[in-house]
C-alpha cells in the first residue's frame, strides 16, 4: 500500500512494508517528531528537509538541541529501498545516541 510522505513531500509517495500485527503510535504525528523517510530512489528526507544520509547525524543533532524534542526517529523506509541506504541511515541515527527507532509500517488499513 502507499503511503502518502507527508509531512516529507506532497507528491512523494512510500511503499510501506506491511506488518500483520503493526502497533498504532501516535507521537509520530506530533508537530515536534524526528521523522525520516528513505525513499525507494535513495532519497533520504529529515522532516521536510532532503538531506544526505551523511549529512543526517549533524542535522538530528541540531534539532536536539531543542531538549523539549523526544529522543526518538520515526522512520519510513520504502519496502523498496536498498538495505544499504538503511543501514548508513541507522548508522547515522545511532551516532547521535539515540536508541529509540520505531519504522512504520502498513497493516492494509493504515500505517503506524
Amino acid at each position: 500500500m502507499y503511503a502518502d510522505a507527508a509531512p516529507f513531500s506532497r507528491t512523494v509517495s512510500i511503499y510501506l512494508p506491511l506488518a500483520s500485527r503493526a502497533i498504532p503510535i501516535p507521537d509520530v504525528n506530533r508537530e515536534d517528531a524526528l521523522l525520516v523517510a528513505i525513499l525507494r530512489d535513495v532519497n533520504v528526507y529529515f522532516g521536510t528537509d532532503k538531506v544526505r544520509s551523511e549529512d543526517l547525524s549533524s542535522q538530528i543533532l541540531e534539532r536536539l538541541k531543542d531538549r523539549s524534542v523526544e529522543r526518538k526517529i520515526y522512520i519510513k523506509a520504502d519496502a523498496r529501498a536498498r538495505f544499504g541506504m538503511v543501514k548508513d541511515v541507522l548508522d547515522a541515527i545511532h551516532s547521535t545516541g539515540i536508541e529509540k527507532i520505531a519504522f512504520l509500517t502498513d497493516d492494509g488499513n493504515r500505517w503506524h
